[in-house]
């Protein structure tokens, strides 16, 4: 993952571990970047500072949780599931990576979750 300064156009990089990094989302007040990082073949979220540290992986097991999307207000993030049975699922988790839960019914292929700024 890398940020570009409009202003200088000075590139910083701020990822370097991991196969492949993906799907970045800024915070709401920009403070932290959520990501999808894949490890040996699964991918999982994470989050870290703008300046590159801080650095913290907020799912862990088989499966992978990719997507990452803030809600409006930076408590919350949403991502897909991909619990490796075909099945694809929208979970929600606290913005520390706590009480992760699935909130789409069973047995459908839903990923790429977004927040409404209506509701």
């Amino acid at each position: 993952i890398f940020i570009v300064d409009v202003h200088t156009l000075e590139v910083t990089r701020l990822t370097f571990e991991g196969k492949y990094n993906a799907t970045p989302a800024w915070s709401p007040k920009g403070g932290r970047i959520a990501y999808s990082r894949m490890d040996n073949g699964v991918f999982n979220v994470f989050t870290i500072r703008e300046d590159g540290t801080d650095e913290r992986q907020l799912t862990f097991g088989s499966g992978s949780k990719e997507h990452p999307r803030w809600s409006p207000d930076g408590r919350f993030l949403v991502y897909s599931n991909d619990l490796q049975d075909g099945e694809k699922s929208i979970w929600i988790m606290r913005a520390d990576g706590t009480g992760g839960r699935k909130i789409s019914a069973r047995g459908g292929h839903d990923s790429h979750p977004a927040w409404s700024h209506r509701w």
